[in-house]
């Protein structure tokens, strides 16, 4: 029995098929942890803003900070900008979603990073930050204390 050839055409629908499987895996699994909703309360929009910016300077710095970190970040500061830019202040499950496509999260280490991300913003804007433990606190407030509420 001769062994079959496939060509390049061939394994590369097959790698695509898979891909896909996985982020449809993945995208169930998200939908099933993410909040239901993220409301940016007016009393922390300022804060929010802060917090987004010193997101991104963190970023600018991520030679120095480890991969994981990075990830971490991006995430907080995408969601802290859509609901920044969102009419009422609002996201629901959908945009997180789309968020997260945006990333292309294909690991479910990535999943379980954004899953964090999504619950550390939560608090932030709906409370200021109270439940979130650990990081650089919130609206010139420092953190409540090196614990982070979220562990991994």
């Amino acid at each position: 029995m001769e062994p079959v050839h496939r060509s390049q055409e061939e394994k590369n629908v097959e790698q695509y098929a898979r891909e896909e499987t996985l982020r449809g895996i993945l995208t169930t699994a998200l939908l099933s942890m993410l909040p239901e909703e993220i409301t940016l309360h007016d009393e922390h929009a300022e804060g929010a803003s802060a917090k987004k910016d010193e997101y991104a300077e963190r970023i600018k710095k991520m030679d120095q900070l480890k991969a994981r970190n990075v990830k971490s970040l991006g995430y907080r500061s995408a969601l802290l900008d859509r609901l920044l830019e969102t009419p009422g202040r609002k996201i629901g499950r959908s945009t997180m979603v789309a968020i997260a496509v945006d990333f292309g999260l294909t690991v479910p280490d990535d999943v379980d990073l954004f899953v964090r991300a999504t619950q550390v913003v939560k608090d932030y804007c709906e409370t200021g930050g109270t439940n979130v433990h650990g990081g650089t606190g919130f609206g010139g407030r420092p953190p409540n204390s090196s614990r982070n509420a979220y562990p991994r």
